[in-house]
């Protein structure tokens, strides 16, 4: 039996400024298990400001799921798509997207 402790497969960081608009990627594992997380931190705002980031969108060996709002962190079994979501409106955020794999 896997445990859910393994490598980094993948990491995300970047930076964010958006008026009302949402930043969508796809990273296709190869029938990975794996564990997802995102986190956001705001650094820089102006008036009235909102920011989030998640997973929006998993296919695994569970099905086809879909989050809204994005989930904080995912682990699935036999993964084919992860899809990371970042939004801001009014403000300059940075979101951190990380896959591990416990394969």
């Amino acid at each position: 039996m896997p445990t859910k402790f393994g490598s980094i497969w993948a990491q995300f960081i970047d930076w964010r400024f958006a008026q009302n608009t949402i930043h969508t990627y796809e990273v296709r594992p190869n029938h990975r298990s794996v564990t997802a997380e995102a986190a956001i931190s705001l650094i820089t705002s102006t008036g009235s400001y909102w920011g989030e980031t998640g997973i929006s969108r998993v296919v695994s060996s569970s099905g086809n799921e879909t989050f809204n709002p994005p989930s904080p962190s995912v682990s699935r079994t036999g993964v084919t798509l992860i899809e990371f979501r970042t939004a801001a409106s009014n403000a300059l955020v940075r979101a951190r997207h990380v896959i591990h794999y416990w394969d």
